[in-house]
Protein backbone atom coordinates (compact mmCIF):
# COMPACT_ATOMS: atom_id res chain seq x y z
CA UNK A 1 0.00 0.00 0.00
CA UNK A 2 1.10 3.42 -1.14
CA UNK A 3 1.05 6.24 1.23
CA UNK A 4 1.16 10.09 -0.18
CA UNK A 5 -0.14 13.54 0.38
CA UNK A 6 -3.39 14.12 -0.72
CA UNK A 7 -3.75 17.82 -2.19
CA UNK A 8 -7.62 17.80 -1.79
CA UNK A 9 -7.18 16.42 1.50
CA UNK A 10 -4.96 18.14 2.63
CA UNK A 11 -3.11 15.00 4.66
CA UNK A 12 -1.21 11.93 4.09
CA UNK A 13 -3.46 9.27 2.89
CA UNK A 14 -3.50 5.43 1.50
CA UNK A 15 -4.05 5.52 -2.11
CA UNK A 16 -5.31 3.06 -4.73
CA UNK A 17 -3.02 2.18 -7.01
CA UNK A 18 -4.10 0.99 -10.82
CA UNK A 19 -1.85 -0.18 -13.11
CA UNK A 20 -1.65 -0.79 -16.92
CA UNK A 21 0.69 -1.77 -19.56
CA UNK A 22 1.12 -0.96 -22.83
CA UNK A 23 3.67 -1.50 -26.03
CA UNK A 24 4.82 1.93 -27.62
CA UNK A 25 6.75 1.56 -30.78
CA UNK A 26 9.74 3.95 -30.78
CA UNK A 27 10.32 5.53 -34.19
CA UNK A 28 13.07 3.19 -35.18
CA UNK A 29 10.41 0.37 -34.88
CA UNK A 30 11.56 -0.71 -31.68
CA UNK A 31 8.74 -1.95 -29.63
CA UNK A 32 8.85 -1.44 -25.76
CA UNK A 33 6.59 -2.05 -22.84
CA UNK A 34 4.96 0.71 -20.55
CA UNK A 35 4.18 0.48 -17.25
CA UNK A 36 1.64 3.25 -16.27
CA UNK A 37 0.71 3.70 -12.22
CA UNK A 38 -2.04 5.70 -11.40
CA UNK A 39 -2.66 6.89 -7.97
CA UNK A 40 -5.99 7.94 -6.54
CA UNK A 41 -6.32 8.96 -2.54
CA UNK A 42 -8.76 6.15 -0.86
CA UNK A 43 -10.35 9.07 1.01
CA UNK A 44 -11.32 11.27 -1.05
CA UNK A 45 -10.97 9.48 -4.38
CA UNK A 46 -9.41 12.49 -6.55
CA UNK A 47 -6.28 11.85 -8.63
CA UNK A 48 -2.81 12.43 -6.98
CA UNK A 49 -0.50 11.40 -9.65
CA UNK A 50 0.76 9.15 -11.81
CA UNK A 51 4.47 7.40 -13.03
CA UNK A 52 5.92 5.78 -16.44
CA UNK A 53 8.12 3.47 -16.17
CA UNK A 54 9.51 0.96 -18.41
CA UNK A 55 8.49 -2.45 -17.95
CA UNK A 56 11.22 -4.32 -15.43
CA UNK A 57 13.06 -0.76 -14.45
CA UNK A 58 12.86 -0.11 -10.75
CA UNK A 59 9.76 -2.36 -10.51
CA UNK A 60 10.63 -5.16 -8.55
CA UNK A 61 7.14 -6.83 -8.49
CA UNK A 62 7.39 -6.78 -12.11
CA UNK A 63 7.14 -11.00 -12.79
Amino acid sequence: MSRQFCPKCGAVRNMEVTTSRREVVDADGNAREVVTKVLHCETCGSFVRSEETEAGENDPQDP
